[in-house]
């Protein structure tokens, strides 16, 4: 995408704000970056981060099992993520499915400004952390995150995490206050917690 574009290591570099050598490294297959770093790069090259990763777009009404999904990220313990859809033309909205093995952490770098996410958690207890705030998740509960500041998935539990995220970029809206529900009939279950 950089030469198509005919971009010099050194404008991509300053416009990502992504170093000159990891975009060597990355472009060499040698580099092990973040999910953070990949998202720069892409918004610096006119595209989205589904764009620059997946290698094919979900099609309709195709049933997939999400298992059989490449992870983008994953960790030795048995952690991952992978993105299953993404929509260009929704201010790259993207649909993840995310396992974080007992005990593992992932810290997020903040994602463009007006961005935001809804979780939900399908099996286990999500934490989620934001600005010294501890948000816990329990299967079947939600959360509307809004994602441009620094954030963090942790596993505090002995079982693995599943979850969903929904990610777009609202940048047109105004993001308001953190929403949280629990399933019906359990109010607040999913509600702010202190550290």
């Amino acid at each position: 995408m950089r030469l198509d574009q005919g971009l010099t290591l050194d404008k991509l570099s300053r416009q990502s704000g992504v170093s000159r050598r990891t975009i060597i490294s990355l472009e060499a297959g040698e580099a092990n970056v973040s999910l953070g770093t990949l998202d720069k790069l892409a918004l610096a090259l006119g595209s989205t981060f589904g764009e620059l990763v997946t290698e094919r777009e979900a099609a309709p009404f195709v049933a997939e099992r999400f298992g059989e999904v490449s992870p983008i990220w994953q960790d030795d313990a048995g952690s991952s993520a992978r993105l299953l859809v993404s929509y260009a033309s929704l201010s790259g909205a993207e649909m993840w499915s995310w396992e974080l093995a007992p005990g593992a952490r992932y810290d997020a770098d903040p994602d463009p400004p007006g961005s935001e996410e809804c979780l939900l958690v399908s099996a286990g207890t999500l934490h989620v952390e934001v600005e010294g705030r501890c948000y816990p998740l329990a299967s079947g509960s939600y959360l509307r995150l809004p994602s441009d500041r620094n954030y963090s998935y942790v596993n505090p539990t002995a079982i693995t995490v599943a979850f969903t995220r929904l990610v777009t970029n609202t940048a047109t809206r105004n993001v308001g206050a953190f929403e949280a529900s629990g399933p019906a009939g359990s109010p607040g279950e999913a509600g702010p917690a202190e550290d």
